[in-house]
């Protein structure tokens, strides 16, 4: 009797992590390593306020805070007149997050793109952060203030 019921907990257990292993794989955010920012850096290289200056790592409350102010995307987008600039689902774009500081401010820096083979990302996307000229709305970056709750920048990559 012990044995079966050994097997049934076994049998549950493997199911269990097979479930939790997937619903790991459909999460279309991660949270990346601080060694990624010198990426972001490079990215703004020049002097003055937008400089990156250190890093941070934001907590699992603040990236829930700014997964719920992702919709602000949609209507920074629209200031731009061009269609190819719209970005009108910010949910469904995968999505890469840094802790980021500029100047006194604690920003997310968020690194955005549409799959790339027939819909996915590409394998090291939870660990180096993805980047890519040109792409249209299918690649964009934000930078989100902790402090207001805000996104402060969108800048959407140009056409290919």
């Amino acid at each position: 009797m012990k044995a079966r019921a050994l097997r049934k907990l076994a049998a549950g257990l493997i199911i269990a992590s097979v479930a939790l292993g997937n619903g790991q794989q459909e999460k279309r955010w991660v949270l990346l390593p601080e060694s990624e920012v010198k990426f972001v850096k490079a990215w703004y290289s020049r002097q003055g306020p937008n400089r990156v200056t250190g890093t941070w790592q934001p907590t699992p409350a603040e990236i829930g805070d700014l997964e719920n102010d992702l919709l602000q995307i949609r209507d920074l987008s629209k200031k731009s007149r061009l269609e190819s600039q719209q970005i009108e689902h910010p949910e469904r774009y995968f999505r890469q997050y840094l802790g980021i500081i500029q100047g006194q401010n604690r920003h997310i820096y968020l690194s955005a793109f549409c799959g790339v083979n027939e819909g996915l990302p590409p394998a090291y996307w939870r660990n180096r952060l993805f980047m890519i000229l040109d792409g249209g709305n299918c690649v964009w970056q934000a930078v989100y203030d902790v402090k207001s709750s805000t996104f402060v920048e969108l800048r959407v990559n140009g056409l290919g």
